[in-house]
């Protein structure tokens, strides 16, 4: 998931056994969900539009104003700077990577920093859009 969000251009599971694990197969499927939504090509990495983020918690790829893929390898609560969007209404969708679900939904107002906290202590990516 990282991976992709940083911008590699490829991205492989390497195993020893004929089967490729469940584990895999969710993360994959996961991660088509949220390529559906926003094409990781169309984001790079924006860590600096992160706020009160410990080391390793949340990772952000953007397209400023236009797309944010917030992803949370083990939950947590992060601000996202949107003060230069004022009067725009954000979409808010949760995927479950460990489940290959969509969670709630809400949305979130631009013009200023906005807190956001992952639905649980597992992995999640936040698709933010106008």
């Amino acid at each position: 998931t990282l991976n992709l969000l940083a911008g590699s251009a490829t991205v492989r599971f390497h195993r020893t056994d004929p089967v490729f694990p469940i584990e895999h197969q969710t993360a994959v499927s996961a991660l088509r969900m949220v390529e559906s939504k926003v094409p990781f090509w169309n984001v790079e990495v924006h860590q600096e539009l992160l706020k009160n983020v410990a080391e390793g918690e949340a990772f952000l790829a953007a397209h400023p104003g236009q797309a944010y893929l917030l992803y949370f390898p083990e939950g947590g609560k992060v601000g996202l700077k949107l003060g230069n969007y004022p009067n725009v209404e954000f979409s808010l969708e949760w995927v479950d990577l460990t489940e290959a679900s969509y969670g709630t939904s809400s949305t979130i107002s631009g013009g200023s920093t906005v807190n956001i906290q992952s639905p649980g202590n597992h992995s999640w990516i936040a698709i933010i859009t106008p």
